[in-house]
């Protein structure tokens, strides 16, 4: 044996050596060696890969001898209904049970979809709580729960409705608003409500004013928006006063007393010389002159204060839209001889009409008479509806209808204008305030006059 190597040994003959000794580290990250002396001993190893036994991390490393975990795995396999995870022993795992998908949502239908993952298809239909007190009626519409909102509209001008933890409040404000008194203006609301103001200057006529107390005013009357039986019963009026109807008008003005010939010489005066003529109107205003035939008072001394008459219903119509206003409808005009759409047969009551009370036949009169000669007490908003000159109005004239009706207009078309309340030359009957007459609108008569509305 050669003397000195412990790692070797040597046959009895001393022929040969024997192989070396196997020195193989305890570890991946120990290193072993022979040495000659001292036989196998062992070196921690500085670097180099290794496995530290757990499938769920990779690219482990050793460092002073041991080996040290390296990064997570990522068990991730991209399809998004599944759920990962890793054992420590056996490695990834992929759950084949879909993930829960469920939002909370009652308008959508959940699902998975492998490539997209949850997928939350939105649906209409169904009833939901969106929750919100102030909305009723929740449903879905296209995946969103919602419902209508709660009404806290009280109707009232004045206050300012909202909806709070599902209860009405009405807050009040100071908006400008309309009390529904025509004889008010500068409506506005305040802690009663909405008011306004009326005295005399205003141009309007109203409550206790009257020609002797607010002459400027009276020229028009307000009269308040109401609700009336137009037309009369089959058994009371002529045919075509049936069948008695319903009517609701809103506030409207109209005149005091019927246009002067003074009045329309103003608005004659203001005509050019082409339309200063006498001549008929057919279907628009051409020629300003009033007829002059027996007992028309165009051109007549002393006929000033009279109601001008043998004007034709264009001629009318100009006047009443030169002084900022029109013709009154034959429903408004029927609510102010009624005295505010009252039950009643003349502008002051049920008595039947006399010489006394109005301007009319066999009272001896050859002309109109002034305007307001006589009395109406119970009527303080106009003079003369009933008597003096009859009065055109804006509507054709046609068949009522049983129908309620809120400011009705009329006929569309027809062959003739409504002509309302008598006149100089009518009896009694023909002066109530239900009656009805009519003429061709290019036409004019010494009994037909008219006054206008706002």
């Amino acid at each position: 044996m050669s003397p000195g190597n412990a790692w070797l040994d040597c046959a009895a003959d001393g022929s040969h050596y024997l192989p070396p000794v196997s020195c193989d580290g305890s570890g991946e990250c120990i290193s072993g060696q022979c040495d000659a002396n001292l036989g196998c001993t062992s070196q921690a190893v500085a670097s180099g890969i290794c496995d530290d036994g757990n499938a769920c991390t990779a690219n482990d490393a050793c460092k002073d001898g041991s080996c040290i975990a390296g990064k997570d795995v990522t068990c991730d396999d991209g399809i998004a209904c599944t759920a990962d995870s890793c054992t420590p022993t056996t490695g990834c795992a992929h759950a084949p049970s879909p993930v829960n998908c469920n939002d909370v949502n009652p308008c959508t239908v959940d699902s998975c979809d492998e490539a997209k993952g949850c997928v939350h298809l939105g649906q209409s239909g169904g009833t939901c709580d969106d929750g919100d007190a102030c909305t009723l009626q929740d449903f879905c519409v296209v995946g969103k729960c919602g419902g209508t909102p709660k009404n806290c509209d009280d109707g009232n001008p004045c206050t300012d409705d909202a909806c709070a933890a599902g209860a009405c409040n009405h807050t009040g404000n100071a908006a400008p608003c309309d009390d529904g008194n025509p004889c008010t203006v500068s409506d506005k609301c305040g802690t009663g409500g909405c008011s306004g103001q009326t005295s005399c200057g205003d141009g309007i006529c109203c409550g206790g004013e009257s020609m002797a107390t607010c002459p400027q005013d009276c020229e028009l009357y307000a009269w308040p928006a109401g609700t009336f039986a137009m037309g009369s019963k089959a058994v009371i009026g002529n045919a075509d006063e049936a069948p008695q109807h319903q009517v609701t008008l809103g506030g409207f003005h109209l005149d005091y007393d019927e246009v002067t010939v003074s009045q329309y010489k103003a608005f004659y005066a203001q005509l050019s010389p082409a339309q200063q003529c006498t001549g008929e109107n057919s279907d628009v205003f051409t020629c300003g002159q009033p007829a002059t035939s027996p007992g028309c008072n165009w051109g007549t001394v002393g006929a000033e204060s009279e109601p001008i008459n043998c004007v034709d219903w264009y001629q009318a119509s100009v006047y009443c839209a030169w002084v900022g206003g029109r013709l009154p409808t034959e429903a408004e005009w029927e609510y102010a001889a009624r005295n505010g759409g009252k039950d009643q047969e003349y502008p002051w009551g049920n008595q039947a009409a006399s010489c006394s009370l109005a301007s009319m036949g066999k009272c001896g009169l050859t002309a109109p008479a002034a305007v307001c000669s006589k009395s109406n007490p119970t009527a303080p908003g106009a003079c003369d509806l009933a008597g003096n000159v009859a009065e055109w109005t804006a509507d054709f004239y046609g068949a009522y209808t049983p129908d309620n009706q809120t400011n009705p207009l009329g006929p569309k078309t027809g062959a003739s204008r409504v002509i309302r309340g008598g006149s100089w030359l009518s009896t009694s009957a023909d002066l109530r305030s239900a009656s009805r007459s009519h003429m061709a609108a290019k036409l004019s008569d010494n009994g037909v006059g008219f006054r206008c509305a706002k």
